[in-house]
């Protein structure tokens, strides 16, 4: 008996297959990076940069509006001089700097005085110890503005970090920005010179993840929709509003201070804003791979608020939609083209194949594209992007694996110990000495 059907030939099934997978994956591809590329382009568009404030100070004579720059050091013998010269080379014409030096083991305090040169601007504070309860470098923030002689004086305190280098208006710029838009806290994301591979592929990727957390149009909002976010290696604060709130005395034991900070600003009613550089300021974070990942480890575990189960969505998400999707469609997108060529689809299907993988991977390499610009990287590293992902998804599941273990995270000389909130629904936070 014969029936009025034939089966599929090979090809046919092959490309059904792979079309279906390459619709599983090319879709979500779609949606998520298109939304990606419209925000930043939002966010370009709708924030000043840094370089921005140069014009304006000139328009605001912000120059003539105290500043102490402060500048918490632990062992930055190899990074402290080039900031230095940096701030000697300010056109600002009332600031001061205070070098709070927290126990330096190495030869910080002399590379500091040689590169100072007898400039009166700047004040060394050399620290011994940390107060019981407070996190190293907020200490030394704490004890440099306490024993700085210019602290009275200022109308703004600048922190920034040993490994900084700014612009020579950079504190003018600050400045007119801050007041332009009415601030209490001004902080600027910026930019990094790529010296190691992992900082010209992964460190892009890195801090997409952490403004995906904190988009910069809502830590720039004034509502209650507002995501408070600061970088702690550039912050401008108002000086009257800093000494009302308590200072970094409201955020003595954490380790990323800088988000505490501006949620401490906000929930006083201040007002806080955080800009991209626009190349104002430039600052190498980490020299080794393995300082890359402690840290960034570090800033994904208390941007999360120290939930695992947080880290972990943010993993599945960058890893699936970062790497694993965009490779899985440019295979099945192959497969169903090859499938095509020997007669498994007709025309309009073929063309749509082709279609919904090159839109696909198009939407994820221009978003790449357009991450890599922004960082100042070579966007011919994006289609090396999955890579990237991979490894940032690899160091959000290591916090959240640190934190599930109970594993103390060491930094600035001190042991931290830090509870998983997503068990306890509680946190408490303990510093110790290593031993």
């Amino acid at each position: 008996m014969r029936y009025g059907c034939s089966l599929m030939s090979a090809p046919e099934v092959v490309f059904i297959a792979s079309a279906a997978l390459l619709f599983a994956w090319g879709v979500p591809l779609i949606v998520y990076w298109s939304v990606v590329i419209v925000r930043i382009e939002q966010t370009l568009r709708g924030l000043p940069t840094g370089m921005d404030g140069v014009q304006l100070a000139e328009a605001r004579r912000a120059a003539d509006r105290a500043v102490l720059v402060v500048v918490p050091a632990h062992n930055e013998a190899g990074s402290i001089a080039p900031l230095i010269r940096s701030l000697r080379e300010q056109d600002h014409e009332r600031f001061r700097v205070v070098l709070a030096l927290d126990r330096c083991t190495d030869a910080t305090a002399s590379v500091a005085r040689a590169e100072i040169n007898g400039d009166h601007r700047f004040e060394i504070v050399e620290i011994d110890e940390v107060e019981e309860g407070w996190a190293g470098k907020v200490n030394a923030v704490r004890v440099g503005i306490d024993r700085s002689s210019y602290a009275s004086e200022a109308e703004y305190f600048l922190f920034t970090d040993a490994d900084c280098l700014l612009h020579p208006s950079c504190l003018r710029a600050t400045v007119a920005l801050a007041e332009e838009r009415n601030l209490d806290l001004l902080s600027f994301l910026n930019e990094y010179p790529a010296e190691a591979w992992y900082e010209s592929l992964v460190q892009p990727v890195a801090g997409f993840e952490l403004m995906r957390q904190y988009p910069l149009l809502r830590a720039n909002r004034t509502d209650d929709r507002q995501r408070p976010f600061a970088n702690g290696q550039f912050m401008l604060f108002r000086a009257g509003f800093y000494r009302d709130m308590g200072g970094h005395a409201a955020v003595r034991e954490e380790l990323l201070e800088d988000l505490a900070l501006a949620k401490a600003v906000k929930s006083r009613g201040g007002r806080a804003g955080a800009l991209l550089s626009g190349g104002i300021v430039r600052c190498r974070m980490y020299e080794t791979w393995g300082d890359f990942k402690r840290g960034w480890r570090r800033i994904y575990t208390e941007a999360a608020h120290r939930r695992s189960r947080r880290l972990r969505n943010a993993a599945w998400r960058a890893r699936l939609l970062g790497s694993m999707f965009p490779i899985a469609s440019a295979v099945a997108g192959s497969v169903a083209a090859a499938a095509f060529h020997l007669g498994g689809a007709s025309v309009p299907l073929g063309i749509a194949a082709y279609t919904l993988m090159t839109v696909s991977i198009g939407a994820y390499l221009l978003a790449s594209a357009r991450i890599l610009r922004i960082a100042r990287e070579p966007v011919v590293v994006a289609p090396l992007s999955p890579i990237a992902f991979w490894l940032v998804s690899g160091i959000l599941f290591r916090a959240a694996n640190h934190l599930v273990s109970g594993r103390p995270t060491n930094w600035g000389g001190r042991s931290y110990l830090r509870e998983d909130r997503s068990k306890s629904g509680v946190m408490s936070v303990s510093g110790r000495e290593p031993g």
